[in-house]
């Protein structure tokens, strides 16, 4: 079961929501999450150590940890280690290539006694793998996929780490089609030669000889990965087969092909062994080549038949929408302009000009001519451009939370572009058409009598009469078969017609332009730009800027509003390094469309709260240092002068640095500056007078002895010091100063089981050095070394005082290497293997960090004495050295030159023969093998693990160096058999 349920941790997941976990593999979980405020889309991952309960009880049953304690000091340790992978992550998304988490934060679990969790927040960006699914890279974006992975790398290789986690689910997709490298994944250049690949990094991208965690790693696994990605992304998606010859990609030319083919080689020594050499090839290959942005894999245009559509009689049909707005671009082309050409038709006067032109035309109308279905088809034709848009609905809280936690169920679907809100169109203009008016025109006497029985619309009629009757005198013959036409609609009608036509096409055309050039205003463009603590939002609008308003609101709710003024508004006074979202207002009877609205994070700004000098451990030293708040810089310089010097400049990392060398009793000014681009605030500047001070040197304290607490010091050479103040003191109250005029003192009357303070300070002097012992502190005694079996070094000692609580660490180096570290529950440790002839330094210390006097140890390891058993000695073996076959599983027969010779990246073996009988006992022998160089420095020492009968075949053995050196120069390999030695062996490595 899970140890522990997501939880909307604070101050991490303020102001969010979170969903079920989408996927959950080996104690690492992805949940969807969303801001409230912002509605913006997160991933938060989160990673528990240990995985489970049952890992965790497992491991204590099986004896792994002595007690829970220490298991939870285990798991703080790889707890750290991921915080700290997370930290350098975000060190490099300040180059070009890699992309952050937003935040991270480690705590405790639920329960606080199970292990601890790390949450990691970042914005949800779509992934290379959606991408490939989606089957729709070009050639253009898969050049600049190589490119950006190379950039990416180079650094990381530049600041000494290499990235192992390389696969297209951990590359995502930014800004403009820019490819950035986002997850965790990194291990140490310098780590390489003892390292090995955690199961977690192990993927289709891992190259073939890293075949598990005791394989040795190389400098080329991550342009491995690239040419993988590449490979696929010529190849339709689809990864080379494994254990077969690999083709060239389908759809690469030849030259791009042998780029990626050379990435991908099975030997790492073919390869491109710097992720610079390859970046390098594409870029060449991209400017000696036509890269076209077109699809890698052109699109297969599928034939769909029509689906039939039933005809309708054309006497029938309803008009459409579109058949509407084709009138009105009809009667827009023929129609004489409503404004003169010369200005834009954008005013509201326009919607005003044709709300009259309609009314005077339908004014015109006589009273006898009109009909009351008129004001009906103008309500009816404003209504049909009114019910075709539709009218957005709101969403509750309820789906907002539900659209949350349903999110990133597919991947590709998660983000969906929000669409301009639909225009809505005015409320129908109604016209009221006036009410028919009895009209009594004046009759003359010679009119009065065929007034009253011609109507208008007979005498309209009059010439169609008579030569109708002039037809019939014709043709009398055909009289009873003569059919008169239908008789036609009288011109009164068609003029009542073509005027409610007209008015009808007028509002049209007027609704149109209203929401055209009216109501319907557009963004073109949206353009943020700006530092730590202002934005100027710039807009592309022919819109005016009275109109015009922006809004800007950071995540917790408050805005600030600012007026347009020649199409920019300016902010000032805004935080640094917070999330704000810009919207666009219109005041007025008005609709925004386009560019409405966007996100800008300002640029964070580093307070320097604090900058201090004191002067330094010796004369003419000062020491700086510094509190910086926000993000802080890798690098940092300070400049410093003073009267009659000329400027000088030291560059450093940390906060606080010595400058030496500075004149005494003299004034400087001293003035920070970051190495990388910071926005810096606070004092970063102070002034500061040399004086002369005397410190102790090399403060210790030696420990207790017959009940007093030995403190003994160094005075300066340079320096003579009449009388030392010596204070001690802690928390709880004891602080006694004692005087003395020799480097040495002893306090009486402590509390070993409480911690103190000692500073030792010159007379004279304000600063003194301090030194502190923690409470309960354990003093280490008779260390001693057991070297009985000859494959490892066993250390054991003796301690006075309570043994602490969380069991011991040793320390432990060779030669002077790099240190490392055993954990031990007991007052034993066993360091394997043991080197013959190798200097051990060893330190043994509480694992709690408490204070400890002694646990200090040096051992030089005996030579090795030569092979002896199985019934042969070293004597009666030849040793030769040669190139490695690569064939699996391949003996002496399959090797094609023996040599001293290699290539760097190369693997080389051995070949051994027995000149006599030996015994074939399925003992267990390890087989040490020590690389040193031309001085005799330690290289590598490895070791393996075989029964002496599966050694040899008919007198022969076949063994293969684990790891060679990664550089050019002159080496020796000493091989043992159970820490005896078999045989030394010069070689050389070349470019």
């Amino acid at each position: 079961m899970n140890l522990s349920e997501p939880r909307l941790i604070s101050p991490m997941l303020d102001g969010f929501v979170m969903g079920d976990p989408i996927s959950n593999h080996d104690g690492v979980r992805a949940c969807p999450a969303m801001h409230l405020e912002t509605d913006k889309k997160y991933i938060v991952k989160i990673i528990s150590l240990p995985a489970t309960q049952s890992k965790l009880d497992a491991l204590l049953l099986a004896g792994a940890f002595t007690d829970r304690q220490s298991a939870l000091d285990y798991f703080k340790e790889l707890a750290d280690g991921v915080m700290d992978e997370a930290a350098l992550l975000q060190k490099l998304s300040k180059n070009e290539g890699f992309v952050s988490f937003d935040e991270y934060q480690l705590l405790d679990m639920e329960d606080g006694e199970t292990g601890f969790d790390i949450y990691l927040l970042g914005q949800y960006r779509p992934t290379l793998e959606s991408v490939f699914r989606a089957n729709e890279m070009t050639h253009l974006q898969a050049i600049n996929l190589g490119l950006d992975l190379c950039t990416a790398l180079s650094l990381a290789h530049r600041d000494g780490f290499l990235y192992c986690n390389l696969k297209p689910s951990n590359v995502y997709v930014c800004n403009d089609r820019e490819f950035r490298i986002g997850d965790l994944g990194f291990l140490s250049l310098d780590s390489l030669s003892y390292a090995s690949l955690p199961d977690k990094y192990h993927s289709d991208y891992t190259p073939l000889e890293i075949s598990d965690a005791y394989s040795a790693l190389n400098s080329t696994m991550d342009t491995y990965a690239v040419g993988l990605i590449l490979y696929q992304a010529y190849n339709e998606g689809r990864l080379p087969v494994v254990g077969m010859a690999m083709d060239a990609p389908r759809h690469a030319d030849p030259v791009l092909a042998q780029i990626i083919l050379r990435a991908c080689a099975a030997d790492p020594a073919e390869r491109w062994q710097d992720p610079a050499q390859m970046g390098q090839a594409l870029a060449t290959y991209m400017q000696e080549h036509t890269v076209n942005d077109t699809p890698i894999v052109p699109p297969v245009a599928e034939e769909v038949e029509p689906e039939p559509v039933e005809e309708i009689p054309a006497e029938d049909a309803e008009p459409s929408t579109d058949d509407i707005l084709a009138e009105v671009d009809e009667a827009l082309d023929n129609a004489p302009p409503i404004v003169p050409a010369a200005e834009p038709v954008a005013e509201a006067v326009v919607e005003e000009e044709v709300v009259e032109e309609v009314t005077e035309v339908v004014e015109e109308i006589p009273a006898e001519d009109a009909e009351p279905e008129d004001e009906v088809v103008i309500e009816e034709v404003s209504e049909e451009i009114t019910d075709e848009t539709p009218v957005e609905e709101e969403t509750s809280e309820e789906e907002v939370l539900d659209e949350t936690a349903q999110m990133l169920a597919q991947a590709d679907d998660l983000i969906a572009h929000q669409l301009p809100d639909p225009p809505v169109a005015p409320d129908p203009i109604k016209v009221t058409l006036p009410e028919p008016e009895e009209v009594v025109p004046e009759i003359t006497e010679e009119e009065a009598a065929p007034a009253e029985e011609t109507p208008v619309e007979e005498e309209t009629q009059e010439p169609e009469a008579a030569e109708e009757e002039e037809i019939d005198e014709e043709y009398d013959e055909y009289d009873e078969e003569y059919e008169p036409a239908a008789p036609k609609k009288t011109y009164k009608a068609l003029k009542v017609w073509a005027i409610i036509l007209s008015a009808v096409l007028l509002l049209t055309i007027g609704s149109f332009l209203f929401i055209r050039y009216y109501y319907l205003q557009t963004i073109d463009d949206l353009i943020l730009s700006g530092d730590e603590d202002r934005l100027t939002v710039t807009l592309v609008t022919e819109t005016k800027d009275e109109l015009l308003s922006v809004l800007c609101t950071d995540t917790h709710g408050n805005t600030i509003t600012a007026e347009v003024k020649d199409g920019v508004a300016e902010f000032t006074g805004l935080k640094s390094g917070t999330w704000y979202t810009v919207e666009v207002r219109i005041k007025g009877f008005h609709k925004l469309l386009g560019e409405t609205g966007e996100n800008y994070t300002t640029e964070t700004q580093t307070v320097i709260n604090g900058f201090y000098a004191a002067t330094g451990t010796e004369n003419g030293s000062v020491i700086l240092s510094f509190t910086p708040q926000g993000p802080t810089s890798a690098q940092w310089t300070v400049t410093y002068s003073a009267d009659g010097e000329e400027t000088k400049e030291l560059t450093f990392n940390g906060h606080m640095v010595t400058l030496n060398g500075l004149a005494v009793n003299k004034e400087y000014t001293f003035t920070l500056k970051p190495v990388d681009d910071l926005y810096l605030s606070g004092t970063d500047t102070i002034t500061y007078t040399i004086t002369q001070l005397v410190y102790a040197e090399d403060v210790k304290v030696l420990g207790y002895e017959d009940g007093k607490l030995i403190i003994n010091w160094n005075c300066p050479e340079d320096a003579t010091v009449p009388l030392w103040y010596v204070r001690c003191y802690n928390d709880a109250g004891f602080d006694k100063t004692m005087t003395t005029t020799e480097p040495s003192i002893a306090f009486e009357g402590l509390d070993k089981t409480a911690g103190y303070t000692v500073e030792v300070t010159a007379e004279g002097m304000t600063l003194g050095v301090r030194t502190s012992v923690s409470a309960n502190t354990i003093t280490v005694s008779d260390i001693k070394a057991d070297i009985s079996n000859l494959n490892s070094l066993k250390i054991t000692w003796t301690h006075d005082g309570d043994a602490p609580t969380g069991g011991w660490m040793l320390l432990y180096s060779v030669d002077g290497n790099a240190e490392q570290k055993i954990m031990c529950s007991e007052n034993s440790c066993t360091i394997t293997p043991l080197i013959p002839g190798a200097h051990y330094s060893i330190t043994i210390t509480p694992a709690d960090g408490s204070s400890v006097f002694g646990g200090k140890f040096e051992y030089d390891a005996p030579a090795a004495p030569g092979f002896n058993g199985f019934l042969i000695t070293n004597k009666n073996i030849e040793v030769s050295m040669c190139k490695t076959p690569k064939k699996t599983n391949w003996t002496r027969k399959d090797v094609s030159e023996y040599t001293t010779t290699f290539k760097v990246g190369t693997s080389a073996s051995f070949v051994m023969h027995v000149d006599t009988k030996t015994s074939q006992p399925k003992d267990e022998v390890v087989t040490l093998y020590v690389i040193r160089d031309a001085n005799g420095n330690l290289i590598s020492a490895n070791r393996e693990s075989r029964t002496w009968d599966d050694m040899w075949d008919d007198r022969y053995a076949e063994f293969t160096i684990p790891v060679m050196p990664a550089n050019a120069g002159n080496y020796t390999v000493e091989i043992y058999f159970g820490g005896m030695a078999v045989t030394t062996q010069s070689f050389e490595i070349t470019a």
